[in-house]
């Protein structure tokens, strides 16, 4: 169980350099997006709800006359936690800040295949105490691309990422392969991204994918929970859903992206370290999220 814990946060983690990598791809200087999980009950008044806000912006990318790209992003988070009363949680565990700095390259090689690569130290905290060093959690994800069979437009990508969100680094593999049978649909099979997405036209775009979210996040000063002997000194999140999405464009600068589904697995932790201080029970329920992108 331990060992699935430890995937589904790195997991997270990859999705955010993925996600990050792929901005720049698409040419976005800024995005807002707001993303909103409903509570879940198991039956024990253990309702939790999350919501996040979460802002990036880039500070630089040059794309050279070989094809390659490079890039700095900065990104900032408010994510707030909404208990229900009947658990009795302290005012420090309901909002909590993130802050993290990115700088990646995509290069071209030889025999058409790319590398991709994103470094993103991260601070995500309450920010109640001191800041200090181990607080920061940094992130790395390195791979390569190829289209493997031009006709068919099958494009793969395979790599690694490597993390010491935990504490302790611990590698991940990556892979995803991605099928544009005609200029309207696009299939795209891996993890974390799986999905399926339809161009209506060149404004207008559906599909329904994997939806993931998830945060590791720090306590500036530990916490005694519930009079035990053990402190907390983090709260770890994962949800997994699958949706509908609709990206719609406006003008030659503007894009809104809204998100909506269901989620199928949920875990919430108090830490003390690696060690499980309180695991929370939660039902899954609907998520939803909004996003606007602008490219100047």
């Amino acid at each position: 169980m331990k060992n699935f814990t430890i995937k589904f946060i790195l997991a997270i983690a990859l999705c955010a350099c993925i996600t990050s990598a792929q901005a720049q791809m698409e040419k976005e200087d800024l995005a807002l997006n707001y993303s909103y999980i409903g509570e879940g009950d198991s039956g024990d008044h253990q309702k939790i709800a999350f919501s996040k806000f979460e802002a990036t912006a880039n500070l630089y990318r040059k794309f050279t006359k070989k094809g390659a790209l490079y890039f700095h992003t900065v990104s900032y988070a408010n994510i707030n936690i909404d208990y229900s009363k009947e658990l009795g949680i302290p005012t420090e565990l309901e909002q909590f800040h993130s802050f993290s700095y990115s700088i990646g390259a995509s290069i071209p090689l030889k025999n058409d295949w790319r590398l991709t690569g994103v470094f993103s130290p991260t601070l995500a905290s309450n920010f109640e105490g001191d800041v200090q060093f181990n607080d920061l959690q940094f992130l790395g994800i390195f791979f390569f691309g190829k289209a493997i069979n031009k006709s068919k437009n099958l494009h793969l990508n395979i790599g690694a990422m490597y993390s010491n969100t935990l504490g302790s680094p611990t590698p991940l593999p990556y892979f995803s392969l991605t099928w544009k049978p005609n200029k309207q649909m696009t299939y795209e099979l891996g993890f974390p991204n799986t999905g399926v997405t339809y161009k209506v036209n060149e404004k207008l775009s559906l599909g329904s994918k994997l939806f993931i979210a998830g945060d590791n996040l720090r306590l500036g000063d530990n916490l005694v929970y519930q009079n035990e002997s053990t402190p907390v000194d983090n709260i770890r999140l994962t949800n997994f859903g699958w949706g509908l999405e609709a990206q719609k464009k406006f003008g030659k600068h503007f894009k809104i992206k809204i998100t909506g589904g269901h989620t199928f697995s949920r875990k919430f932790e108090f830490n003390d370290g690696s060690k499980v201080v309180e695991d929370f029970d939660l039902d899954n329920n609907f998520f939803g999220t909004v996003g606007l992108s602008i490219a100047f």
